[in-house]
């Protein structure tokens, strides 16, 4: 459940980054501007789970790249790198305007190293047997102080009178 949970979140964060980027692109192929778009994907690198970024032209021609090494699993994102028109400038993220309408300029290619949420999963899981431990020891304390008190015969101190009991409490203590 909870691994299911951040790989959904790890996904959807990739692919946001990965829709951030090819928008970010779309000046850069327009002007055919390498310098430009290898650094963006230098600069997007920089994130620490990301380990390949390519920036591929419409004939799907490498104009950029930049990779570190990795020796793990890894997952990809791609999006699609589009012309938008000036009614589209100012669309959220979120939204894609219909693909018919737009020219492709080209496309972004992300791999992500799952090694940080595998970790974080297992620090998750880790977290939640620790939680789950300190309930059921607290559970139990409480269960055998109470069933200690039921069943166990009445304090004493109880019965007698206010100096006896603070005498048995606090037997140097002067009265």
């Amino acid at each position: 459940m909870i691994r299911d949970f951040t790989e959904a979140r790890f996904r959807e964060r990739n692919q946001f980054i990965a829709d951030n980027l090819a928008r970010n692109c779309e000046l850069g192929l327009i002007i055919e501007d390498r310098r430009m778009l290898q650094r963006l994907a230098d600069n997007l690198l920089t994130e620490e789970s990301l380990v390949l970024v390519e920036i591929q032209n419409a004939q799907g021609e490498i104009v950029a790249r930049a990779e570190k090494p990795n020796k793990g699993p890894t997952t990809l994102s791609t999006a699609s790198v589009r012309l938008r028109k000036i009614g589209e400038m100012n669309v959220p993220l979120g939204s894609t305007p219909s693909e018919s309408d737009t020219a492709v300029l080209g496309s972004v290619r992300l791999a992500f190293s799952l090694a940080h949420i595998q970790a974080l999963s297992r620090d998750l899981a880790l977290t939640f047997v620790f939680i789950s431990l300190v309930i059921v020891v607290f559970a139990l304390s409480c269960f055998f102080l109470f069933a200690r008190g039921r069943f166990s015969p009445p304090f004493t101190i109880w019965r007698t009178q206010p100096e006896t009991w603070l005498q048995e409490i606090f037997p140097s203590a002067p009265l």
